[in-house]
């Protein structure tokens, strides 16, 4: 930029201007600068927000193939299935979908270096991987010869978040027992 330029004078003339009026009133200048950082603030909290929950695709291979199936009673519209409804669901529904899945949140204690700490989860069925689409980052994701005989083998996979956060990414983490609930 040329220092001798006019638009820049101006410029520079009006910025001084504004900065001596909104010294001379500090009350009015904290409260916009306050009003100001509060609004751009909320606008950039809600924004996040509605982008992660409603704008951002879910990172699966066909998200416009899935849906969320409930079993409906007249006291609770989403109540969810149970394990042996959903296996004659799943068995019933060969011919219409391509793949069933199972899913439930969970909430349990890991422990670890001594310690324990409550967790969030979900249990899932062995296909809920395949039928999303996702593979693992490192090992491998629950496949559906996991299913086969209840409690026979238990697999935990952890989040890339946990595996940063718990095991500071260490590869080395793949095939460790893991205690949750006090059963390894």
């Amino acid at each position: 930029m040329n220092p001798s330029d006019p638009a820049l004078f101006s410029f520079l003339r009006t910025l001084r201007f504004a900065g001596r009026r909104l010294g001379k009133s500090p009350g009015f200048t904290a409260t916009a600068v306050f009003s100001l950082a509060l609004g751009i603030g909320a606008s950039t909290a809600i924004f996040s927000l509605v982008n992660a929950v409603l704008l951002r695709d879910i990172p699966v291979r066909a998200p416009e193939e899935l849906l969320e199936i409930y079993l409906s009673t007249p006291d609770f519209e989403y109540n969810v299935f149970s394990y042996p409804d959903f296996e004659d669901f799943r068995d019933g529904t060969t011919n219409v979908f391509s793949g069933v899945a199972a899913t439930r949140l969970i909430f349990t204690q890991s422990d670890r270096d001594g310690g324990v700490e409550i967790v969030n989860g979900e249990a899932v069925s062995g296909s809920f991987f395949p039928v999303l689409g996702v593979e693992a980052e490192l090992g491998r994701t629950l496949l559906p010869e996991d299913d086969v005989a209840p409690g026979a083998h238990p697999v935990v996979m952890i989040s890339h978040d946990y595996w940063q956060s718990r095991f500071a990414g260490d590869p080395a983490v793949v095939g460790r027992e893991m205690r949750l609930a006090g059963l390894v």
